[in-house]
């Protein structure tokens, strides 16, 4: 059994080199599961890191 394995253009790449169209992922390329990943992600940010910040940096638990 063989696999193909896709190379991914790293970011600004594609402005330098010539790719197809279809090798180009953009937010309209964004599924439903993709969408409902980032709205859970910015719910946990928001409602747990972020009221923490403060007690950790007085903690000084993480370095900014």
């Amino acid at each position: 059994m063989t696999e193909t394995l896709k190379t991914s253009i790293k970011g600004g790449g594609f402005l330098l080199e010539d790719v197809e169209t279809t090798d180009v992922f953009t937010p309209e390329d964004f599924t439903s599961e993709h969408k409902m990943i980032s709205k859970t992600t910015q719910d946990f940010v928001l409602n747990e890191v972020y009221p923490s910040l403060t007690i950790l940096k007085i903690t000084n638990l993480i370095i900014l």
